[in-house]
């Protein structure tokens, strides 16, 4: 598997949350406020995580005490989704 780029993270991270959070895709900026600018609760985070897991990025939901922002949130799922991809043996 090969470590995806920030951009490939933000694009797949923004495509979940549009269809999960029922948002337009460009209210989601990098200083969008999760609680504050979309009224994101723990219920819908956890819907989040269920389908990042789905697409081999586990993020616990203990990690996102302090992501306040749709860009923070792109810094924590990227930095999950490299070490998985690192994690991955190389096939033979």
């Amino acid at each position: 598997m090969s470590v995806p780029k920030r951009e490939e993270t933000a694009r797949l991270l923004r495509s979940i949350c549009t269809e999960v959070l029922v948002v337009d895709d460009q209210q989601l900026t990098e200083e969008t406020r999760l609680d504050g600018d979309l009224d994101v609760d723990s219920l819908d985070m956890m819907d989040v995580l269920s389908v990042l897991g789905g697409h081999g990025i586990e993020v616990d939901v203990d990690e996102l005490g302090g992501v306040r922002t749709i860009g923070g949130l792109i810094d924590l799922v990227h930095a999950r989704a490299v070490r998985a991809a690192q994690t991955v043996p190389a096939a033979r």
